[in-house]
């Protein structure tokens, strides 16, 4: 009975860890198709206001565990 719930457990964090390699190279791939140089772009003004650096990560973070508990479930 355990190891149905190792095994299980594995596929899932392996899914999980698939999900967010592939939506980190989408959400560069996007970037790069729009033109958007992050470091030129935005990294600069998103430095001059701490906050709003503070809520560009969080919610990117939070999007994609949102997928990957999507893929997850």
């Amino acid at each position: 009975m355990t190891d149905f719930a190792i095994i299980s457990f594995l596929w899932s964090l392996a899914y999980f860890v698939a999900t967010l390699l592939v939506a980190t190279t989408l959400l560069r791939w996007f970037d790069w198709t729009l033109g958007i140089r992050f470091k030129r772009d935005v990294w600069e003004k998103l430095n001059e206001n701490p906050l709003a650096l503070a809520v560009y990560h969080g919610l990117r973070l939070l999007a994609v565990f949102l997928l990957g508990a999507a893929f997850v479930s």
